[in-house]
């Protein structure tokens, strides 16, 4: 009796405003408190959709997914020809509610709610294809199996699209999980490739400031960990970690052998050495070549 009188209520509230067919969730549950005094819950409403499936019909707005489902849930009566048959869905809704009362020895919560219909991603379709165009041609590692822009994978994708008006936000969470994936496996390679870069054009840069450092100490060896202390010290963009002085100065050691080497004293500890006779101008042309 609750739900057909539920029922009769959403259909009194739907015929005062004949002319707004669709009511959000939150506007449905707004003037059914003021008519009654207690809420209609969404549980209640799925609850008619299952038992009389033609009495309700569920569709979104399109809002934002971080919008409020009341917001954004809207329902609807169906018509038949055109116009409201109000009095036709509450007969309806009165037998099926016989018929499950005695298929569920008069307990309705025993039923299966259906669910609602999936919640579509508010994106546009050209912000979709852009989801899976920027999958299958800008990140990917294998550039052999995925393509390249220009080739056929973009018709094909357009066509996909222009075939699919509709595309799930199950669909493109999934797309966009995957690209996630080996975005993250191409990132790692990419990052180690971008700050070995970084650290060589960096390498003319540390070079100058050792030689000031060793000529202001007036040393021509030093502890590495004093060298590593001085060098972060001195440096400019203080985003640069220990790491990437580290490296620059194994790169310099590679590259600039004549210039200088690695030591160590009785207990181990390493000692950068500049060695004698060496001209310190062609080692910085040589750096410098190397940054380019």
């Amino acid at each position: 009796k609750t739900l057909k009188d539920s029922y009769g209520l959403i259909c009194f509230i739907f015929s005062i405003h004949a002319n707004q067919e669709r009511r959000s969730f939150r506007e449905l549950e707004q003037a059914f408190h003021q008519l009654c005094g207690r809420d209609v819950g969404l549980d209640e409403l799925k609850l008619l959709k299952t038992v009389y499936p033609e009495g309700l019909t569920f569709s979104y707005k399109g809002l934002s997914s971080s919008k409020p489902l009341e917001l954004d849930l809207m329902i609807q009566i169906p018509k038949e020809g055109g116009g409201n048959c109000f009095d036709k869905h509450k007969e309806q809704l009165h037998l099926r509610l016989r018929e499950c009362a005695r298929k569920h020895n008069n307990k309705l919560d025993a039923i299966t709610l259906l669910d609602l219909p999936e919640r579509p991603s508010n994106r546009s379709l050209e912000k979709s294809e852009k989801i899976v165009k920027r999958v299958m041609q800008s990140y990917s590692p294998v550039k052999d199996k995925v393509g390249v822009p220009g080739t056929s994978s973009s018709s094909k994708i357009k066509s996909f699209f222009q075939n699919s008006k509709i595309i799930s936000s199950g669909a493109l969470n999934m797309v966009e999980h995957t690209h996630d994936k080996r975005r993250k496996l191409f990132d790692q390679s990419e990052r180690e490739s971008r700050r070995k870069q970084r650290n060589t054009t960096q390498l003319p840069v540390l070079f100058d400031r050792l030689r000031s450092l060793f000529r202001s100490n007036n040393r021509r060896a030093m502890p590495m960990k004093d060298v590593l202390v001085s060098l972060m010290s001195m440096r400019k963009d203080k985003t640069v970690e220990q790491s990437d002085i580290e490296e620059q100065l194994e790169m310099i050691l590679k590259h600039a052998a004549d210039w200088c080497t690695i030591e160590c004293d009785t207990r181990r500890n390493k000692i950068f050495v500049l060695k004698p006779r060496s001209n310190p101008n062609s080692v910085r042309e040589k750096l410098a070549l190397l940054s380019q």
